[in-house]
């Protein structure tokens, strides 16, 4: 979680640069450069705060799998026999989430929403309109309820 914040920190260093320079153009032609290069600048940080969050989410699959195996009744663990890592690694994100944590939970709909726009990112389109301190806040918050959930289970 404290990359989410590293990696936060320094998209508000660039942010404020192309901003500045976005300001402070002489001609709209340049106002429009620097504003294509904030968008491409918030899609980059965007994609890179989602990875790590991905890479949390797999952490926890795989801390989760390893709970429920180890469980002392066999009733308790039998179902979890069957799931390894490689079976963890075929799931789709949204499988992961929901392993994680109940589809009904509003920071599923955030999470699996953001998931649908890095799944267009990496299909080409960055058209979309980011508010990169807004996926940094709710991504945050997702990585202490899944925590919560885990720990719970």
């Amino acid at each position: 979680m404290n990359d989410l914040t590293r990696i936060h920190a320094a998209y508000i260093d660039s942010d404020n640069y192309f901003s500045s320079r976005e300001s402070n153009a002489k001609s709209d032609q340049v106002r429009n450069e620097w504003a294509i290069k904030r968008m491409h600048n918030d899609t980059a940080y965007f994609t890179l705060l989602f990875s790590q969050f991905e890479h949390f989410v797999d952490q926890l699959c795989e801390q989760l799998v390893s709970q429920k195996k180890s469980l002392d009744r066999w009733g308790d663990r039998r179902s979890w026999q069957l799931i390894d890592s490689k079976t963890v690694d075929k799931l789709d994100f949204n499988q992961k989430i929901i392993l994680l944590m109940d589809k009904e939970h509003e920071l599923y709909r955030v999470v699996s929403g953001y998931s649908h726009v890095k799944t267009r990112i990496d299909h080409g389109d960055i058209s979309n309109s980011i508010s990169v301190t807004a996926v940094k806040d709710d991504l945050y918050e997702a990585c202490k309820v899944l925590k919560k959930y885990v720990k719970a289970k």
